[in-house]
């Protein structure tokens, strides 16, 4: 019941940054959301757990949230936009802020990282306020090095946190990028089908996710429910939302379609080999991928 009280809280201060107009109230806003991450820690998949060993990632979610909000609101008051996109940037974990998105996701907790992927988007909706006030080639330069940590990313350390690190900021820069040209309610379509797969990922973990330290315990006969997740193949869930990221973001630029479809490469030659050669369809044992 109480995981409930705060999904709604959270729910009625996303419906309040909506339909705000006032930018220091939003910005009130997010940091209450920000706030709310806090009993999320103490909980797993069997109850009340105590905040164990997760003060390091509840620390950095609290600098950054606290350092980007100060941005926010003096660019704004001064009219110095640099450092409200400066402000977003970090919020959001681009480049050269990906270090916090890292710490986060290694929480061992589905609650937490969740609710970070599913609500701290949410900066997301008022970036289109900054068109004209940043350079194109800084810009491009902020989409190229921001997919380059991705990729890295899931080259570097076969952890499914990585993966999820990756996907946040990968799904963020499709969103900031589709912000300067497409209509808003592509947009909404972009963040309705992002919060299904988010859902369906949540429904998936709660069935086959029984231990808070087997973070791979889907890799067996639930591996299915993983290809049905993660894959981007036909009759997938998440192909329709590959597809229509696909079109929005060549219909925005070429090159930073290119990016984005090479990060799609690498995240998907990495989920493909997780699961059919880490996994128990493969030659390789769960056991051997915690070795690594």
């Amino acid at each position: 019941i109480f995981i409930s009280f705060i999904w709604f809280v959270s729910f009625w201060f996303l419906f309040l940054v909506l339909l705000e107009s006032n930018f220091c109230l939003i910005v009130l806003y997010l940091e209450l959301v920000a706030l709310l991450v806090v009993p999320l820690c103490c909980f797993n998949n069997f109850g009340f757990v105590g905040f164990g060993s997760r003060y390091v990632a509840i620390y950095s979610l609290f600098f950054v949230s606290s350092v980007s909000s100060l941005f926010l609101v003096y660019g704004w008051v001064s009219n110095i936009y640099f450092l409200v996109y400066l402000g977003f940037v970090l919020k959001l974990g681009l480049y050269p802020f990906c270090w916090w998105v890292n710490v986060v996701m290694e929480v061992n907790n589905f609650f937490f990282v969740f609710y970070i992927l599913l609500f701290y988007k949410l900066p997301l909706f008022f970036v289109c306020q900054l068109g004209g006030a940043v350079n194109y080639w800084l810009f491009t330069l902020l989409v190229f090095m921001s997919f380059w940590f991705c990729i890295y990313n899931l080259l570097s350390v076969p952890c499914f946190s990585r993966l999820l690190n990756s996907w946040y900021i990968s799904s963020s820069l499709v969103v900031l990028l589709c912000f300067f040209s497409v209509p808003f309610g592509v947009l909404v379509c972009l963040f309705i089908f992002g919060w299904l797969y988010g859902f369906f990922l949540l429904f998936c973990f709660r069935l086959f996710l029984l231990e808070e330290n087997n973070v791979f315990g889907f890799l067996g006969f639930e591996g299915v429910y993983f290809i049905f997740i993660f894959l981007s193949i036909p009759l997938s869930f998440s192909i329709l939302y590959k597809l229509l990221s696909f079109y929005w973001v060549l219909v925005v630029s070429f090159w930073f379609f290119l990016f984005w479809c090479c990060y799609q490469v690498v995240e998907q030659v990495w989920v493909f080999n997780l699961l059919f050669f880490l996994g128990s369809y493969g030659d390789f044992s769960e056991d051997s991928l915690r070795l690594l």
